[in-house]
């Protein structure tokens, strides 16, 4: 795709401005420019009626040829005309003016003129403002370029080369259309804007120092005009892409949030509401334009603010409702960062030539703001392109080009985030998961215009801080891995006395508590360590993540980070990664339960208080199993005093980390009952599952008396409560039922304390 920020013509071969616009358009050009957004002057004007002086034929420079030249002494009030024979119009000078004013046919061109018009060339040797004014009927509509250096950011490629520029009238109320006559372009060897500038009231800006001059005079021009029928096709083409794109507008603020909808209404339809539109011939590009840049009777050059849209109206490069979803991306960007930050922005980044999928090594994001904006609209881009598959739509290894660096993957990265699909297709074309965000156009809009990112870069923690709102954030690893922001990268395992372990199985981990603590891993499969323990991780996650290693039943996991700002292509240096003695394995020799306990303050509703839960009685003769990280403890008990039998069942299982630092999930279930004669007298149930709690203490120096404490106290039992329930029954001559109404960690009869042990014996 060409960008689409810049005006591009093709450079053609000299033509005869005597041929007819027929014969022009059979030469197969196309029509150039037709600028609808005209501008019309209804003052009357004062003529001056100083005879004209009429020189042979004469070629002035540039490569153009004119026919006689007609030469007028000017010494007129402002306001005042001069009337031309050659051209049968009127310049008029708003300042008044003094010098001297030759206008001459233009016979052969160095660039074929637009849409057959007629071509002139005037001089002006004085230094006031000059205008040319066209008449015109009803149902007409007068055109003007004046060639020269154009309207382009100073990167653009094609901007090299003096090209016919649309001239825009300043009114589009009355009669005759005032064209300023000012010549396209910044000054030779002027870049940019002068550091030292000044607002006009126009929006344009003035240097405040003389800047350098063109080489010729800086009222010498060479200007074309043509006046087109309303009813002329390709006018009325450009009224429908006018229709569609005000329909954009409309829709892309409506999609906005609401803090940002306010000024983006504000400037559309004020500052920044469109100015020019115009039709482009087949073999142009599609552009939004935000400013004029003119060389002026001021020394220096003179930037305009004039938003103007410009589309193809024929050929394979036809403006369709993507294009003109992608310009108006281009003109939201406009709106939101402002005049200069824009500029600067488009000057930056804007490239000659460009297409979806090339490298850009500072990974710019001029082009994703437009191509968003018509994956919103339209579902996709460019009418076809599928955004929220990166890996179809790139076909490339980030092994080898840089994927964020890859025009387009930003939208890619923001369609994910917004797209409710749980899958992705890898490089390979198999189906993998992906974690689902679901964000709202809104948001994401938000994330881009209320953000404002120049760079990837920039975007990614504009896209974390958002995550962070909902707690999601830890998705973000595993969606950027999945869509091609993938590292690779080797290192080696050792044990803790340094030598190399061989046959580990290694794979990243992206962990995820807020999607049920799921896990993404990276390779799909993990790969095994070599006979010196060294091992090649294909795709690895950016950010922080976790490196898993198996040796065994004995799992261990090793934190890593991976600076994101780092080109995928470059190969991540791991390191060693040396295994410890599992604290998990330790734990799979205890095999009976210390304790359980539930403390607090338990309100019940006789009004009494319940201060502990699970005090078991019979724990110490029953042993539990271990199966993985999971250890089940199930008994059932009873003992008999007299007339009285009481007794127990329990129901527990305990899932521990991988490293068996934390019990990732207790889950635990109590029945007590009392019978006298044979008849049920009392029941208890107890049920709680408790999710992260810490190891606190673990000894295993002590040959037979091992044991492991894991706790939570206070403040820190609220959040990890997934449930608790407590329910006693009297049988009498009614059954009495009290069940807990509310539970308190931080009370000061009894301060709340969740607690489970482990031990390697019965004692």
């Amino acid at each position: 795709m060409r960008c689409p920020f810049a005006f591009h013509q093709s450079i053609r071969s000299k033509s005869s401005f005597s041929d007819s616009a027929d014969a022009f358009l059979r030469g197969g050009v196309g029509k150039a420019a037709a600028v609808l957004c005209i501008t019309l002057f209804g003052a009357l004007l004062q003529s001056c009626s100083d005879r004209e002086r009429l020189v042979p034929v004469e070629t002035p420079h540039d490569g153009f040829t004119t026919g006689p030249v007609a030469v007028y002494p000017v010494a007129v009030g402002p306001g005042m005309a001069v009337t031309d024979s050659i051209s049968s119009g009127s310049f008029v000078f708003p300042e008044g003016g003094d010098g001297s004013l030759s206008v001459a046919r233009i016979v052969d061109a160095a660039l074929e003129p637009p849409m057959g018009g007629e071509g002139f060339w005037v001089e002006y040797t004085g230094d006031e403002e000059l205008e040319w004014h066209q008449a015109y009927g009803t149902n007409e509509v007068p055109l003007l370029w004046v060639y020269g250096f154009p309207d382009v950011s100073p990167a653009d490629g094609e901007g090299d080369a003096d090209l016919w520029w649309p001239v825009m009238p300043e009114d589009s109320t009355s009669n005759p259309a005032v064209f300023p006559l000012v010549r396209p372009g910044r000054p030779e060897g002027k870049a940019g804007l002068l550091p030292a500038a000044l607002e006009d009231p126009w929006g344009g800006r003035l240097p405040s120092e003389p800047g350098s001059k063109y080489q010729r005079p800086i009222h010498s021009y060479y200007f074309v005009r043509h006046i087109i029928n309303r009813d002329d096709p390709d006018w009325m083409i450009l009224g429908n892409f006018k229709l569609i794109t005000r329909w954009t507008i409309r829709d892309l603020i409506h999609f906005l949030p609401a803090n940002l909808q306010s000024h983006a209404t504000t400037e559309t339809s004020g500052r920044l509401a469109m100015r020019g539109w115009a039709v482009l011939p087949t073999d142009d590009i599609s552009a939004y334009s935000a400013f004029h840049y003119h060389t002026t009777y001021v020394a220096g050059y003179y930037r305009r603010l004039y938003p103007m849209l410009s589309y193809v109206y024929q050929g394979p490069k036809m403006a369709t409702e993507a294009t003109i979803a992608h310009e108006v991306g281009h003109y939201f960007t406009h709106v939101f960062f402002g005049d200069d930050p824009f500029e600067q922005f488009s000057d930056s980044q804007l490239l000659a030539t460009h297409d979806i999928g090339d490298e850009h090594a500072s990974r710019p994001m001029l082009e994703e703001y437009a191509m968003y904006v018509d994956y919103l609209m339209n579902g996709n881009i460019l009418r076809s392109l599928d955004v929220e598959e990166p890996h179809v739509l790139f076909v490339k290894s980030p092994e080898v080009f840089d994927l964020p660096a890859l025009e387009g993957y930003a939208t890619c990265l923001l369609a994910r985030l917004h797209t409710g699909s749980s899958t992705i297709k890898g490089l390979s074309g198999a189906t993998e998961d992906i974690p689902v965000v679901a964000a709202g156009h809104a948001d994401l809009l938000g994330v881009l215009f209320g953000s404002k990112p120049t760079s990837v870069n920039e975007l990614l923690p504009a896209i974390r801080n958002y995550l962070a709102q909902s707690g999601k954030q830890d998705l973000l690893p595993a969606i950027m891995e999945r869509s091609g922001w993938s590292y690779h990268g080797d290192g080696f395992v050792l044990d803790q006395n340094a030598h190399p372990v061989p046959g580990a199985q290694v794979q990243a981990v992206c962990k995820t508590t807020s999607s049920g603590n799921r896990e993404y891993m990276a390779p799909l499969q993990p790969v095994t360590t070599g006979s010196d323990g060294k091992f090649t991780l294909p795709r690895i996650f950016p950010g922080t993540h976790w490196i898993r290693v198996t040796t065994g039943s004995t799992t261990q996991e090793f934190a890593f980070t991976v600076d994101p700002n780092l080109k995928t292509s470059q190969k991540i240096s791991i390191g060693a990664l040396t295994l410890q003695d599992s604290v998990l394995d330790k734990l799979k020799q205890m095999t009976w339960i210390g304790a359980i306990s539930c403390n607090g303050e338990f309100d019940l509703d006789n009004g009494g208080m319940e201060v502990d839960l699970f005090t078991t009685g019979y724990q110490r003769v029953h042993e539990a199993s271990w199966s993985g990280n999971e250890l089940t403890w199930v008994y059932a008990d009873s003992s008999a005093y007299f007339d009285t039998v009481s007794g127990e069942e329990i129901i527990c299982s305990a899932t521990f980390s991988n490293d068996g630092r934390t019990l990732t999930r207790l889950e635990c279930h109590m029945d007590e009952w009392q019978r006298f004669q044979g008849d049920l007298t009392h029941t208890r149930e107890s049920d709680m599952v408790i999710e992260g709690i810490p190891l606190s203490w673990i000894d295993t120096q002590t040959p037979g008396s091992w044991f492991a404490n894991f706790d939570l106290h206070r403040e820190e039992i609220a959040p990890a409560v997934v449930g608790i329930s407590f329910v006693e029954k009297y049988y009498q001559s009614t059954v009495l039922t009290i069940t807990a109404t509310a539970f308190r960690w931080t009370g000061s009869t009894m301060p709340g304390w969740i607690g489970f042990s482990l031990k390697n014996n019965n004692r």
